[in-house]
């Protein structure tokens, strides 16, 4: 019984789910930028948009949904509508506690 108590207790936080706010998309992105106006200017360049300058948060840079399987930085983004190559108005994930 102890065996399985520790393996319970060694994979419980591979279990939580991430948990991000209503309408804020839970992502898996490979790096994260801050949205000074150069790195906004450069990535709306790419994008062939001009990106607002007032972002909040943190800007995702090739995001996908979030899995079991992400080994890169887990964020909450608000605007996720660039095709997973950059996401908006990004912070760190909040482990669920259900």
């Amino acid at each position: 019984m102890r065996a399985f108590a520790l393996i319970f207790a060694l994979a419980l936080p591979l279990l939580a789910a991430a948990q991000c706010a209503d309408g804020v998309d839970a992502l898996c992105c490979f790096d994260s930028q801050d949205p000074t106006i150069d790195n906004l200017t450069q990535l709306g360049n790419l994008q062939n948009t001009t990106l607002p300058t007032d972002v909040p948060g943190s800007i995702g840079l090739l995001c996908s949904s979030l899995d079991d399987t992400c080994t890169d930085q887990q964020l909450c983004c608000s605007d996720n509508g660039f095709n997973g190559v950059l996401a908006l108005g990004c912070a760190a994930t909040t482990p669920s506690t259900s």
